[in-house]
């Protein structure tokens, strides 16, 4: 019997970004997917391509920072010291918490891996991040983890922008426009500025070279 085709949904943001929203799915549910991603009106477009063959890398299924966190959750404990500094906990299979913020890229993060560590911000579990945030006096904003001290990692689904959090009102600052852009960013190697940034470069370049 012939293999049954399979198909992938991709959504196309504004810039021209590819999101793989979904993969290996069948005739008629990848349909359904993408009409349900259409609604949501988050994307520019939305289209069905045919599932790429696999040869066992992660690139054939995934692209950009989803493809990276994917290799970091799948090869970290392989990775070469010291780039076991940074670590992705497995996905925790959890549905995003009822009544909590969202937006597809954040729920997409949280479908790839438990939180974790990366450069330098503390991703919270998908259960604490939801215990966290109820200690926030604005039911906007998302408690993300935390950086250095005192800086919490927070997104304000007001203003889709992320923000480094202080108890200090004025020591607070933007990071991001909004979350797909500082996750994007975050997992896109850059100038290092410091020796914690040169090795997070260095960890990307080389999680991106197992998946291309």
């Amino acid at each position: 019997m012939a293999a049954q085709a399979r198909f992938r949904v991709v959504g196309i943001r504004r810039n021209g970004t590819r999101d793989v929203r979904s993969t290996n799915l069948t005739w008629p549910t990848a349909e359904v997917v993408q009409i349900a991603l259409r609604e949501i009106g988050y994307y520019r477009r939305v289209v069905i391509e045919p599932q790429p063959k696999q040869d066992g890398r992660l690139g054939d299924v995934m692209s950009g920072w989803q493809g990276t966190l994917a290799a970091l959750v799948r090869f970290g404990k392989d990775l070469p010291e010291p780039m076991q500094t940074f670590r992705a906990l497995p996905p925790a299979g959890r549905r995003w918490p009822k009544g909590l913020p969202s937006c597809p890229p954040l729920v997409d993060f949280y479908e790839l891996c438990d939180g974790g560590f990366f450069y330098c911000w503390r991703f919270l579990p998908l259960r604490e991040v939801k215990r966290q945030t109820a200690a926030l006096q604005s039911r906007a904003q998302v408690l993300l983890g935390y950086g250095s001290d005192p800086f919490a990692l927070i997104w304000d689904s007001g203003q889709d922008e992320v923000i480094a959090g202080s108890p200090h009102p004025d020591e607070s600052y933007r990071l991001a426009s909004s979350f797909a852009e500082f996750i994007d960013e975050l997992f896109t190697p850059r100038p290092a500025s410091d020796e914690l940034a040169e090795l997070w470069g260095a960890t990307l370049r080389h999680l991106d070279s197992l998946v291309e």
